[in-house]
């Protein structure tokens, strides 16, 4: 698990955006954690995704976007980070089954049908940690104390990442990390 970066196009700034080489799921997710924590300014758990150069303002932090360009939420970076998110997403992965959150429980493996019961009752927790996860006000009880942009901020929200981790490592950890050409469209 290591994050490499790769060259994106932004209004014209050539921006260096991580990337992770991970090939399992849960070190997908140990990436995610780090790159949060690497630059606090790249994590807004309320923004799915968002391309912020760093000279320009971002509005949730009133501060200048973070160097590599981008500022997401926990399932924003499970997409950046897979390699779903180049300087224009692809409108196939992206929209695919409820936009970004789709793409990144797909990358997940949360499953759809073709299940026994205690297959079925398995993934419905799994797929409701998940939504917790994602959920935009998974840090909200910060958000009077702790501003968003913040090391602080970045992490609890990196915590929240490793948290789930932990709970599903078994299954995350003999789920291979779905590139781009991989995702059901």
């Amino acid at each position: 698990m290591s994050l490499t970066s790769r060259k994106i196009e932004l209004q014209g700034a050539v921006l260096i955006v991580p990337r992770s080489n991970a090939t399992n799921v849960y070190d997908l997710l140990m990436d995610v954690a780090r790159a949060i924590e690497e630059e606090p300014r790249r994590y807004n758990q309320e923004d799915w995704h968002a391309r912020v150069a760093p000279c320009e303002v971002y509005e949730a932090t009133t501060e200048s976007g973070p160097s590599c360009g981008t500022v997401a939420c926990r399932a924003g970076w499970i997409v950046e980070l897979a390699g779903h998110w180049d300087s224009d997403p692809d409108p196939a992965i992206v929209w695919w089954g409820g936009g970004i959150a789709g793409a990144a429980r797909q990358i997940l493996g949360v499953t759809w049908g073709g299940l026994t019961d205690e297959e079925r009752e398995e993934d419905a927790a799994f797929g409701r940690d998940v939504a917790d996860l994602f959920d935009g006000s998974a840090l909200c009880d910060l958000d009077n104390q702790v501003a968003i942009g913040t090391p602080e901020y970045a992490a609890a929200g990196a915590a929240g990442v490793r948290e789930f981790a932990e709970k599903w490592k078994e299954r995350l950890l003999a789920t291979p990390v779905r590139r781009k050409e991989q995702v059901a469209r």
